[in-house]
């Protein structure tokens, strides 16, 4: 079912890589303290946050390419649909 969604609709499948938001909020108490002390008190969280939000991106990205390689593939085949019709239209 997976496979088939994806193959389907596969921007859909990565729009949850556009809902950034909860990583953005992870690293925004450490942007403040950041530009207050100059210092990152919580290291580890920061690494998380850059680390999900660079997954993030590239997921959104490979959902893009799959996304436009879907429609290069479905142009031809609605070229043949609308050829048959008028096909059997002259018949």
């Amino acid at each position: 079912m997976i496979a088939l969604f994806l193959k389907e609709k596969p921007l859909f499948f990565f729009r949850a890589s556009l809902s950034q938001a909860h990583r953005f909020f992870l690293a925004l108490p450490l942007l403040g303290e950041y530009l207050k002390t100059g210092l990152v008190p919580r290291f580890p969280t920061a690494i998380l946050s850059t680390g999900l939000m660079i997954l993030a991106f590239l997921s959104l990205v490979a959902g893009l390419i799959l996304y436009t390689v879907t429609r290069a593939h479905l142009a031809p085949k609605r070229l043949m649909y609308k050829m048959s019709g008028d096909l059997r239209r002259n018949v």
